[in-house]
């Protein structure tokens, strides 16, 4: 699964989590059309980040079902 963090206006974290949830095994930064990671541009990075920046607030978690991005949305991570 993979959550979205927006750090600056525009600048985005991605972080890349597996089973345990405890820590994320990876973790890349979206600036602007850039992505840290080593995959030639775009990246399924910035396909998440879109579609975050498509979604209402809230806390989301994202998974691939295929090649589209699926949101999830996770309740139990939202503040009131």
């Amino acid at each position: 699964m993979y959550t979205v963090r927006e750090i600056f206006k525009d600048v985005f974290q991605v972080s890349n989590f597996d089973d345990n949830y405890r820590e994320p095994i990876a973790v890349y930064r979206i600036n602007g059309k850039r992505c840290s990671c080593p995959a030639r541009n775009p990246c399924k990075h910035q396909d998440i980040v879109r579609a975050f920046k498509e979604l209402e607030s809230g806390a989301w978690g994202f998974e691939f079902v295929g090649k589209q991005v699926q949101p999830l949305s996770l309740k139990i991570l939202e503040v009131n």
